[in-house]
């Protein structure tokens, strides 16, 4: 077994030559094998740019390194195209009032506030509806009032129409006469007791809905007049 020459430390060069590296690594100063020269290290940002900030002459608005875009969860993949991202933790999804805070609440597309938009819609029928519908396009709360009272008003409508007309025939016929006429003001009377009701529920943020015509004013109240 040989040894090193007196004075020199084992597993060192011999006096006069340079340090080399160890074998299987690039000569000191060299980038290491298979990248190009000047380019950082994985992980580390490009030389003369502080940690955490845009790359120089990236698009404005771009995340840091390693950091995701803005408003994504870290670790969660992206939504798809079209779609918006989840809320936040704690907060109600998009288009929803915060928890705790009624339909009523919500901003609105017009001048009006919802609560003056759904008394509109109710207490001048389905025309007074029909107004709102057009100027209300944002707030769903209000649309779905307004939707309920354009179709409760036009039922009302046809209803006193068909008395009417009924009424006019036996007009002669004393006993039918009194029958239809009488049914005539219990179908207003009716009316009215249930648009002051519909008022009420409304302005304090519930979406009461009526039977059969609730269904259809919840499936038509996103799309029409829109």
């Amino acid at each position: 077994m040989s040894q090193p020459p007196y004075g020199q430390p084992q597993g060192q060069p011999p006096y006069g030559q340079p340090n080399q590296p160890p074998q299987g690594q690039p000569p000191y100063g060299q980038p290491p094998q298979g990248q190009p020269y000047g380019q950082p290290q994985y992980g580390q940002p490009p030389q003369g740019q502080p940690y955490g900030q845009p790359p120089q002459g990236a698009p404005y608005g771009q995340p840091p390194y390693g950091q995701p875009p803005q408003g994504q969860p870290y670790g969660q993949p992206p939504p798809p195209y079209g779609q918006q991202p989840p809320p936040p933790y704690g907060q109600p999804p998009y288009g929803q009032p915060p928890y705790g805070q009624p339909y009523g609440a919500q901003t609105t597309s017009s001048s009006l506030s919802p609560n003056a938009a759904i008394a509109i819609a109710y207490i001048f029928s389905f025309i007074g509806a029909l107004i709102v519908l057009a100027m209300e396009k944002q707030n769903m709360f209000v649309r779905f009032h307004a939707m309920q009272a354009f179709i409760f008003g036009l039922v009302n409508l046809a209803l006193r129409i068909l008395l009417g007309i009924l009424t006019a025939i036996f007009f002669f016929t004393t006993g039918l006469w009194t029958i239809f006429n009488l049914l005539g003001w219990i179908l207003w009377l009716g009316y009215l007791g249930i648009t002051i009701w519909l008022i009420i529920e409304g302005v304090n943020g519930k979406r009461t809905r009526l039977p059969v015509i609730g269904d259809y004013a919840e499936r038509m109240a996103p799309t029409f007049m829109r």
